[in-house]
């Protein structure tokens, strides 16, 4: 059965705080060969206020965080994560400098931070000229750009550590992370955006597909259970990095059995969380990874969750994994959701709590 939830556009146009996000900063004439050897993406050929989504993995192939990288200089580049994984993230990428000439520092607590959604995003002009859509998340550059109500030395002042990132889309609407340095202003364009709540951005980043790993998805996911080689996190023509072997082996040497898809649930859902299918009560079917609330609806839940793909119905795997990428833009008013008969929130032996499927916003790499 398929259904209509209604949204509320209004909710998703506007500026709003960002508070659990925190940025590492990595310096040195060998940062660019050193995060190039520690993290999945291919740092080298990142370009001067250019950004991309890197993973960072244990030995065993297994996340231990996701982060958007932007490199600022030659020899400057901004990490930015989730706090509650930056210290123990910033501790381990520590272990590996030895004798790199590379300086790494948590800088969080010098930095504010905040997100243009919606119209407010596309009012604010920061893309400029074509975007291939292969290139249109995580293209990226400096915020000084938009000061122009600042002097020429104001305006220098804020280009440092001052960036913005442009992210996956969420329901089809454009989404910009912007960062900059506390004792620095925004750019006037932004003063005039409306004020949205900090957990816009948190549905958003939900509603966007692209899972942002956190302390209960710690080390138990490879990328690809993520989907994170369709979002452009994974490079496999770089060379080796920890676990490079075993996200390579998954990629090139069998079909992948665990992908990440969009669920709705009108009960809270938790992060770590196990969903199972009823008619297979030996284990669960699937994991929890990120959840927020839906916006404009009666108390419904959204979250992206691993699945394991054997355990969902040939219908349900074709309505959640797109084949093709719509680019078309705009919000739509209502989001459709095919409602699962065997996925439940709860172990079979207790009441059911049913959950639906929504469809992916991307469409996922084909095989290598």
């Amino acid at each position: 059965m398929t259904t209509c939830l209604d949204l509320d556009a209004a909710a998703f146009h506007g500026l709003c705080p960002v508070t659990h996000l925190g940025v590492v900063s990595c310096e040195g004439p060998d940062a660019a060969s050193f995060l190039h050897n520690q993290l999945s993406q291919d740092i080298l050929g990142l370009q001067n206020q250019q950004a991309r989504l890197a993973v960072f993995c244990n030995a065993k192939g297994r996340m231990q965080a996701t982060m958007t990288v932007y490199r600022e200089s030659e020899e400057r580049f901004f990490l930015v994560l989730p706090l509650t994984l930056l210290a123990q993230t910033l501790k381990r990428l520590s272990m590996f400098v030895l004798r790199s000439k590379v300086k790494l520092q948590d800088c969080s607590a010098h930095v504010e931070m905040a997100a243009a959604l919606g119209h407010s995003a596309a009012s604010l002009g920061l893309l400029l000229g074509e975007v291939t859509p292969s290139l249109a998340a995580w293209h990226a550059g400096c915020l000084g750009a938009l000061s122009t109500d600042l002097s020429a030395s104001e305006a220098r002042v804020t280009s440092r550590a001052s960036f913005w990132v442009k992210l996956y889309p969420a329901l089809g609407q454009e989404r910009f992370l912007l960062i900059k340095p506390k004792d620095s202003l925004w750019p006037l364009p932004m003063h005039h955006l409306s004020e949205l709540a900090s957990e816009r951005f948190l549905q958003s980043e939900v509603l966007s597909g692209v899972a942002t790993l956190d302390v209960a998805s710690f080390e138990q996911f490879v990328p690809q259970m993520l989907n994170m080689e369709s979002v452009g996190a994974v490079s496999f023509k770089k060379g080796c990095y920890p676990g490079q072997e075993v996200v390579a082996r998954s990629q090139f040497r069998g079909t992948l059995k665990r992908r990440s898809l969009l669920v709705v649930s009108e009960h809270a859902l938790q992060p770590g969380q196990a969903i199972y299918d009823r008619s297979d009560p030996r284990e669960p079917c699937a994991q929890v990874v990120q959840v927020s609330t839906m916006p404009g609806t009666d108390g419904f839940f959204v979250a992206i969750a691993c699945f394991s793909l054997p355990s969902l119905q040939p219908q349900e795997v074709e309505w959640a994994l797109p084949k093709t990428l719509d680019l078309s833009p705009g919000i739509k008013p209502m989001t459709q959701v095919l409602w699962s008969e065997h996925l439940s929130a709860l172990p079979p032996d207790q009441p059911p709590q049913r959950l639906g499927l929504m469809a992916l916003p991307y469409a996922l790499l084909e095989d290598l």
